[in-house]
């Protein structure tokens, strides 16, 4: 007589965040840095006039958009986020490496910055977060702004 034993396994690892990750929130040099960040669920639209992610378990930096301003101009950045856990926020990076908040957990609104030449860069922060974002943004001659 033999018994034949069968099966089958699911894989349903989750990827867990690193310390690293943990740490970004508070860190502006860890910010800065390349993007690092773990979501346990994430659906991300890039379109055309704007940009928005529903996330959950989001922990670490990640960049939404990229700006090369080759003259001084006004630059908008109309937000709207709805965060139902953790910790989250929008920040502008310089081209001086210089981190600005633009917005905190839920908030709606727009940021305006006279931005000299130079690349900056558009970012989520989490910790623990679970939300949606929208951004959209747009840009002015300093002269007619």
């Amino acid at each position: 007589m033999s018994v034949i034993f069968s099966g089958c396994s699911l894989n349903t690892a989750i990827l867990l965040p690193t310390e690293f990750q943990k740490e970004i929130y508070s860190q502006n040099n860890k910010i800065i840095s390349e993007d690092n960040y773990t979501f346990l669920k994430r659906v991300k639209y890039d379109k055309e006039d704007y940009k928005a992610i529903e996330f959950e378990g989001f922990y670490g930096s990640n960049t939404l958009e990229l700006m090369e301003i080759e003259q001084s101009s006004i630059v908008n950045i109309d937000f709207e986020s709805e965060i139902v856990e953790g910790k989250f926020k929008i920040v502008l990076i310089t081209p001086q490496k210089e981190v600005m908040n633009i917005s905190e957990d839920t908030e709606k609104g727009t940021f305006k910055i006279i931005a000299p030449e130079g690349n900056y860069a558009i970012k989520i922060v989490g910790n623990s977060a679970s939300g949606k974002v929208i951004i959209k943004t747009s840009k002015d001659d300093v002269l007619s702004g």
